[in-house]
């Protein structure tokens, strides 16, 4: 009795009659299956109560004016899309007054008021229990339960929460913690309150913890490998109590159930060769229903729990064969009549337990969404149903559901004959005929239901072919392939969209007429032909018979080519005279050796030629056909043949002659040798033990591809025995889940090549699909024709599903909590998918701590740890709630923000990054430290269009903030590219550098004061690139201590300058000491002193000549850590010095403890020693306290001979510098020295450049 008007620009009135009511429908972009337009021109009501509304933009579309099934709670809040989280519920929760409550995705927990369809949200109140710091996105909520006071449990990512609503403030709330896990609460992800008043919590991580609120006295469940008793895995999904107090725990590796009256625990796994076990070991709910059965809802199915008289359990599966649309079950709630409704992946679906059919709703039917949340389900107090999704929340009332009574007409639209195109059929009740030799015939048709036509499914019967309906399910056609000639008649049912049967039903009558070579006049002739040859056959039996009379006569010459044949073959002939006991033999010389022909005693044969061990079973088979027992003598027995050697020969005979008594007088028969054959069949039957011992199924097709034989281990994987696949086609194995086509294209593969490989889904006998890896070879006769195939098969259904597993849990780092860099990437490139569609910027952020290394190496790693985990929090809190923080491993971090519009708003946010980690780091409680990042930034579209370029540029940025000195950010310019490229080309050229002797050691000599004569050198180091020219040791030395390079070259330019002191000591220049620069890592490095220990003892030099040179800053920043291995290299004999003195923070204590024999002055105070009164002050008070503290001191960098003056006076003990000379190569400093050891007056060699 409505009225439906259309207002043009305003959109739908319907105008209620009876209540005088009238309610508006208008366009909503924001909510799905709105009215598409507000210019609507036309309505229209067909014949299945289907309204249809015509627009004047956007075409047609329909609506049930009825409504649709379900309701919908959503909060609609204009200020969130629908999209957003806002409407992702988890958990459901019902109050005394009807209210429910809501825990959702988006942080957020709400109270839904259906008088006054408002919500009040409660989030602040729970962001206030877990203290300063917490913020609305740290509480991923999970579950929602009431206590009998009216509070609510709230569990969430940051532990467990008691809320008030009617003071509106919560607490946290904690237990007992087990030993060793302090924070085990914060891993709590579902609840259970007890109706004993105990509370059950269940961990992500720990297991189960039960106890009563407030009490001491707490029990913790856990997994432990091996023990069948403890809990089925540490990860629980679901919990729930039935009516017999028990406790099922659903987890992500099975079942367990709990019962806390005698506490004991058993646990249930899915089994693939089990069809009563679970059908999936993910379990998402558990219910029991009104009349006390219990369902489990699983990833892979439902399953119905079953007890054995001795109390067993076991599952009875429901699957997608049995109708499930989809059969992940998230969900499971039971109506008054005991039918059951689930949530899934697929939408709602009702099962119907009185006529065990299943039926799926979908979004027509009004549902929030395809996709239901685990466990978010809930019974209202009004018999009212409520499942939660990722959009909102359903709720109905199960015996208001309705169906459609409108059954659809059903026609056939076109029929195909052959390769021809489909024909448009005119009328439904003509004869075709149809020619027997175009042998393909298929049928299409249709249900005219235009409201949900792809949920109509079809039955169709060929009369004369098909002995029964053939259910077609929604697929709209029928094909029959090579009919008999005959008369057909074609009939089609369909059902409408809620699976009631239209009883009318087209009908098509069809004639198979025969080719011309089957008909009537050509029987006819057949039947003449067949009478002229069964003439011509008598005629040749006639002529036969004549011939065989004609050759009667000549037996003697066919006895002759007997004998001939025999010697050709491997037989022979023998003739045994009973009476007289002589055996004549024909053939031997060819299968036994010997004669070929011979005549001996049957006494001597039996004893010199035959085994003795078979005499026995020989005579005994002879007795046997002469004593009538046996038609024939037949025997394999060993015989010796003229080489000596045992061969195997298998005869056969029989009496042909008797006297007149009836005794026989003469015993005939052949041999043959099968020494051969008997060692084939025992290789065949080991091969036939091998195949039956191997676990993976091997099955043996013909070229035809039906079963010939299969081994034991296909029955185990299959379900089907040998005799059962016997003849069958492989076809038996095809599963529904492998698409058609693919087993086509793999037919057609190993057909074309003799092999192919790889995944392949079988169904077993159970109905069962698993997924296998299969090889396929075809196997060939000695002539090379293919002959057979053979199928090897291994499942691997259990290692996909542990992969899959994995590949879950393998999206967020370990250590912090924050996304990997493989989820990074993969939201990076939807944030570009939407940034292209919606014109904005995608700006990414590459992060890494300043100096995080010295963290490590002085605080230990266990506190670096706990420093990444802290400066993730600090990211996430900077950061807005759409924002993505990754670390991609080590301290680096990188960050995607979107719906960006200029680049200083990535700026801003950088930052603000730098200004949130400004603040000390509390790390374990006690410390505070300090850490700065340097921020590298890029832009979409701006530098890159690519998600790897996108990062690759941020890091490239990244480094140029480094440079600029660190605590900064840098904005990705080409500039920076062309910088990282030449860093990356320097250190591949590095690398290379040794080998291609691009590396020179060079020697600068140092003049002891006290001897006036050069008294040592220093080993510095020169790199002579041919593809950079010269690199000064200040770009190269850092570089190699970059990629790693520093120790190898440090090794090298230790060799090179231990070789050259040997060669100077050989040519007689003795007494010559010689300084070599040490990196922090060398000296790290506990091998250091025994690599040096090899290089003194490869050249035989003294260790007392070799001086090591450490920079006094990475001296004095690991002296604890380096105190062992200068102790090690004192204790070799060498001496130290900590060069650039002065330059540093050195404290006085390590100077006294540490074994540094000399202290080099840095040359920036020796520089201006002659000008500034401060450097000659610094000098002197160096030399003094180096001098009371019993070290050599040596300035270097000396040029000028006032500088020389200055320090000679002061008392230095060595000067080394351009003022002496140059730093020189090999054969320059040893003329030098040559000279200076000849002369007693010192030669000085200046230059104006070092």
């Amino acid at each position: 009795g409505k009225l439906w008007i259309a207002v043009p620009g305003e959109g739908l009135v319907v105008f209620d009659r009876i209540s005088a009511r009238s309610e508006w429908l208008r366009e909503d972009r924001n909510v799905p299956g709105s009215l598409p337009e507000k210019f609507e021109r036309h309505l229209f009501l067909d014949r299945s109560g289907l309204l249809w509304v015509g627009g004047m933009n956007r075409g047609f579309a329909t609506t049930d004016p009825l409504g649709v099934k379900f309701r919908l709670v959503v909060d609609s809040d204009p200020n969130k899309p629908l999209s957003s989280t806002s409407n992702y519920v988890r958990a459901l929760h019902e109050d005394a007054l009807g209210r429910l409550w809501l825990a959702v995705e988006g942080a957020e927990l709400k109270r839904y008021d259906p008088v006054h369809q408002a919500f009040d949200v409660f989030t602040e109140a729970l962001v206030g229990a877990f203290g300063a710091g917490t913020t609305a996105a740290d509480l991923r909520l999970t579950s929602i339960a009431g206590t009998d006071d009216g509070r609510l449990w709230v569990t969430t990512g940051r532990g467990v929460a008691v809320l008030d609503p009617a003071a509106r403030t919560a607490s946290r709330f904690t237990i007992p913690a087990p030993a060793g896990q302090p924070d085990w609460i914060n891993s709590a992800r579902v609840l259970l309150p007890a109706r004993d008043g105990t509370l059950w919590l269940g961990s992500s991580t720990s297991g189960l913890a039960h106890g009563r609120p407030g009490g001491e006295d707490w029990e913790f469940l856990r997994h432990h490998d091996g023990d069948g008793e403890s809990l089925v895995d540490d990860f629980v999904v679901s919990l729930y109590e039935d009516r017999s107090r028990r406790v099922w725990i659903g987890t992500i590796a099975g079942l367990s159930i709990y019962d806390p009256r005698t506490h004991t625990l058993h646990s249930y796994r899915h089994s693939v060769s089990d069809p009563t076990s679970l059908s999936d070991d993910i379990v998402h709910s558990v219910r029991e229903g009104a009349d006390g059965v219990i369902w489990v809802g699983t990833h892979n199915g439902l399953n119905r729990v079953e007890a054995d008289p001795d109390g067993a359990i076991h599952f009875k599966r429901y699957l997608t064969r049995d109708g499930l649309a989809n059969a992940t079950i998230y969900s499971i709630l039971d109506d008054d009549r005991g039918n059951l409704w689930l949530g899934t992946n697929r939408g709602i679906q009702w099962f119907d337990r009185e006529h065990n059919l299943f039926h799926a709703f979908t979004l027509h039917d009004g549902l929030q969404g395809m996709e239901y949340n685990t466990d978010a389900a809930l019974r209202l107090r009004n018999g009212d149903l409520a499942f939660a999704g990722t959009n909102g929340v359903n709720v109905f009332r199960p015996g208001s559901i309705r169906f459609t009574d409108f059954v659809p007409p059903i026609v056939i639209t076109s029929m195909r004959v052959g390769d021809e195109a489909p024909a448009t059929l005119s009328r439904q009740a003509e004869v075709v005929d149809v020619p027997q030799t175009r042998r393909v015939l298929r049928f299409e048709f249709a249900a005219l239901d235009y409201a949900e036509p792809e949920r109509n499914r079809f039955a169709y019967q060929l009369i004369g072919f098909d002995k029964a309906w053939v259910e077609a399910g929604t697929r709209p056609d029928a094909t029959y392939t090579n009919l008999p000639v005959g008369n057909y008649t074609f009939r089609v049912r369909s059902s409408n969209r809620d699976g009631i049967w239209n009883e009318q039903r087209a009908t098509l009558a069809v004639n198979i007429t025969p080719p011309w070579w089957d008909s009537t006049p050509m029987r006819m002739l057949y039947a003449v032909l067949l009478t002229g040859i069964l003439f011509v056959t008598w005629r040749s039996y006639q002529r036969r018979h004549d011939a065989e009379l004609r050759h009667r006569d000549e037996l003697q010459a066919r006895d002759e080519r007997f004998r001939m044949s025999l010697w050709g073959s491997r037989d022979e002939f023998w003739d045994l005279d009973v009476r007289t006991g002589t055996l004549h033999r024909m053939g031997v010389d060819r299968s036994f050796g010997g004669r070929f022909e011979e005549t001996i005693s049957d006494e001597v044969w039996l004893t010199e030629r035959v085994h003795p061990d078979d005499v026995s079973s020989l005579l005994d088979r002879r007795r046997a056909h002469i004593e009538g027992h046996a038609d024939v003598i037949e025997s394999e027995h060993r015989v010796r043949d003229s080489n000596g050697e045992w061969v195997w020969r298998l005869s056969r005979g029989q009496i042909v002659e008797r006297d007149a008594d009836g005794k026989p007088l003469r015993v005939c028969g052949t041999a043959r040798n099968v020494t051969q054959t008997r060692l084939a069949e025992r290789q065949q039957r080991i091969a036939a033990e091998v195949l039956n011992s191997m676990n993976e199924a091997v099955g043996v097709t013909d070229l035809e591809f039906n079963f010939t034989s299969v081994n034991q281990a296909f029955e185990r994987i299959s379900g089907y025995s040998e005799v059962e696949v016997a003849a069958r086609s492989i076809q038996l194995l095809h599963s529904p889940r492998q698409a058609t086509d693919s087993y086509r294209h793999m037919r057609d593969d190993y057909i074309a090549h003799g092999h192919w490989h790889g995944e392949v889904w079988i169904r077993r006998k159970s109905g069962e699909d698993v997924l296998c890896w299969l090889e396929v070879s075809a196997v060939h006769d000695a002539a090379g024709r293919r002959t057979h195939y053979v199928s090897v098969m291994t499942d691997i259904t259990e290692r996909k599903r542990a992969e899959q597993d994995l590949r879950y849990l393998a999206n967020y780092d370990p250590l912090t909590g924050l996304p990997n860099r493989s989820l990074f990437i993969e939201r990076l490139v939807a944030a570009i998918d939407r940034a292209t569609h919606e014109e904005t910027r995608v700006a990414v952020l590459f992060l890494d701590l300043d100096h995080f290394k010295h963290v490590n190496d002085s605080m230990g790693h266990s506190c670096g740890d706990l420093l990444l985990r802290v400066v993730g929090e600090r990211l996430r809190a900077a950061l807005r709630e759409n924002d993505t923080v990754a670390r991609l491993g080590g301290d680096e971090f990188t960050i995607l923000v979107e719906g960006l519009r200029t680049q200083t708003e990535a700026e801003r946010l950088a930052q603000k990054v730098i200004d949130a980690l400004a603040t000390p780091l509390d790390v374990e409680g006690a410390r505070e430290l300090v850490v700065t990042p340097s921020i590298g930034i890029s832009l979409f579209p701006d530098h890159a269009r690519g998600p790897m370029n996108l990062l690759k540029f941020a890091d490239t940025a990244m480094y140029q903030a480094k440079e600029q000195g660190r605590n900064t950010y840098a904005v990705y310019t080409q500039a920076m590219d062309v910088n990282a490229r030449r860093w990356a080309d320097m250190a591949a050229a590095l690398r290379r550098a040794i080998d291609s002797g691009e590396l020179e050691v060079v020697y600068q000599p140092k003049l002891s004061l006290h001897k006036q004569r050069i008294g040592g050198v220093e080993a510095l180091l020169r790199w002579h690139s041919r593809e950079f020219g010269e690199i000064s040791p200040a770009q190269f030395i850092p570089l190699a201590e970059q990629i790693g390079l520093i120790v190898e070259i440090g090794d090298y330019v230790l060799r090179t300058a231990c070789a050259q002191l040997k060669a100077w000591r050989d040519l007689g220049l003795t007494g010559i000491s010689m300084a070599v620069n040490i990196s922090v890592l060398q000296l790290l490095r506990g091998e250091l002193a025994a690599r040096l220990r090899r290089i003194l003892t490869e050249h035989a030099i003294e260790p007392g000549l070799v001086q090591l040179e450490l920079t006094e800053s990475m001296l004095m920043a690991r002296a604890e850590q380096a105190l062992n291995t200068l102790a090690e290299l004192k204790g070799l004999g060498v001496s130290l010095a900590i060069d650039d003195f002065g330059t540093g923070y050195s404290s006085l204590s390590y100077l006294k403890r540490l074994p540094i024999d000399t202290l080099k002055i840095d040359r920036s105070f020796v520089r201006d020693i002659s000008t500034d009164p401060d450097d000659k002050a610094i000098t002197a008070t160096i030399i003094h306290m180096a001098h009371s503290l019993q070290k050599t001191v040596v300035a270097e960098g000396v040029e000028t001979v006032e500088q020389f003056e200055y320090l000679r006076d002061q008392g230095c003990d060595e000067v080394q510098g351009n003022w002496l000379s140059v730093p020189l190569s090999a054969e320059p400093c040893t003329a030098l020295l040559r000279d200076n050891s000849n002369r007693p007056a010192l030669k000085l060699v200046h230059a104006a450049n070092p």
